[in-house]
């Protein structure tokens, strides 16, 4: 079972690494944008579409 913390898209935060940043890259048809969502670093990732394993 994977959790948000084994993800390429996740960056923890330096004063609670309990809890980081889900980063990702969205390309629409007029421009590319970063979208940002806070996650728990334990957090389940089996019904997340995006998950890509840091290793």
């Amino acid at each position: 079972m994977a959790q948000c913390k084994e993800c390429r898209n996740f960056f923890s935060d330096e004063n609670q690494p309990a809890f980081g940043d889900c980063i990702r890259k969205t390309v629409d048809p007029r421009q590319a944008y970063f979208t940002s969502k806070r996650m728990e670093a334990l957090r389940d990732t089996n019904d997340c579409p995006d998950f890509s394993n840091k290793k």
